[in-house]
This record gives C-alpha cells, sequence and structure tokens, in this order.
C-alpha cells in the first residue's frame, strides 16, 4: 500500500507541473523516468 501511496503521490506532483504538455505525454515522461519504458514503449507502439 505504501508503494501505491508513494507512486501515486509522484505522479500527481508530474501532472500538476504547469505548462501546456498534454497528459499523455507527462504520463509517459513519468513512466520513463520510473522504469516503466517498457510498457510506455509497448502502449506507444498500439497507437
Amino acid at each position: 500500500m505504501l508503494a501505491v501511496l508513494v507512486g501515486g503521490m509522484s505522479l500527481g506532483r508530474t501532472l500538476a507541473l504547469p505548462g501546456d504538455t498534454g497528459t499523455i505525454s507527462r504520463l509517459a515522461d513519468w513512466g520513463r523516468a520510473n522504469h516503466l519504458s517498457f510498457l510506455v514503449d509497448r502502449v506507444d507502439g498500439l497507437r
């Protein structure tokens, strides 16, 4: 449960950053920065 809480806080901070970058781009950047590039690349390949 602690891992979910920490991950949620990290993701929330990323999504709350100022700027005009879209949500999907922010999610992808967050995923790559948190060692989830294998998942981001797989989902990006579906688009």
